[in-house]
């Protein structure tokens, strides 16, 4: 199960959330039903293209993005700090998965610029 505020597993024997502290009894949800995912793509591009980045959700790294590569995260439903971090910048963006839009797809563009690039989210759309 998980915390429904923060998105923390949660054990069945716990009272409160060990992550947020969020009452049990009023922030489980069942693994099952209130599932969903978000999907990063990132456009390919010739400039930037060597350059990876991580990908970190609630402050937890999630994986590296490669220039037209994809990285699939599964969450449970809920708020979800995005953070893209890259040696010269980062940004961060909010992303809710809700009942009706669990699976999301989001596309990450890596705007370059004079001296400073940055990963940036340019495109949210529901997925099938």
């Amino acid at each position: 199960m998980y915390c429904q505020n923060c998105g923390a597993k949660i054990s069945e024997n716990q009272n409160f959330c060990a992550s947020c502290g969020m009452s049990v009894s009023t922030s489980i949800t069942s693994e099952v039903n209130k599932m969903g995912s978000i999907t990063f793509h990132r456009v390919s591009r010739f400039v930037g293209c060597i350059i990876d980045f991580d990908v970190y959700i609630n402050g937890q790294n999630m994986g590296i993005l490669k220039n037209g590569g994809d990285l699939k995260v599964k969450l449970p439903i809920g708020k979800y700090k995005v953070n893209f971090s890259l040696w010269s910048g980062t940004n961060t963006q909010e992303i809710e998965i809700t009942n009706d839009m669990p699976n999301i797809y989001a596309e990450v563009k890596l705007k370059m610029g004079f001296l400073v690039n940055k990963p940036k989210i340019i495109k949210i759309r529901s997925e099938k």
